[in-house]
């Protein structure tokens, strides 16, 4: 059977504490939080989460703020970033095109 509990609950105080290899852990109760480098797909699938929170105008204030943090490809996916262009046709190819064409105008 659970009780209610009215009035102020009591947390932990989170601390810090490092790994034997030198990484960040931060301590609250008894668990340990690690930090984990993020992928470029970790960070989309972040992004994306976190934009369905905000409204659009804080999001995009988010993303002004840790621009240079985050990927061109990941600011793309997310349509915040320039869209790139497709590569132009290389020289060649339009000789070719015009060798057959003077082709078949012969033919």
């Amino acid at each position: 059977m659970q009780t209610e509990v009215m009035g102020s609950s009591w947390s932990p105080a989170a601390t810090r504490d490092r790994t034997q290899d030198g990484r960040p852990v931060f301590v609250l109760g008894d668990r340990r939080y690690v930090e984990v480098p993020l992928g470029g797909e970790d960070a989309y699938r972040f992004l994306r989460e976190l934009r369905l929170e905000m409204s659009g105008a804080d999001f995009r204030a988010f993303v002004e703020r840790h621009r240079a943090e985050i990927s061109a490809a990941v600011l793309w996916r997310l349509g915040l970033g320039p869209i790139p262009l497709a590569p132009e046709e290389p020289v060649v190819v339009e000789r070719a095109r015009a060798q057959l064409k003077n082709l078949f105008k012969a033919a």
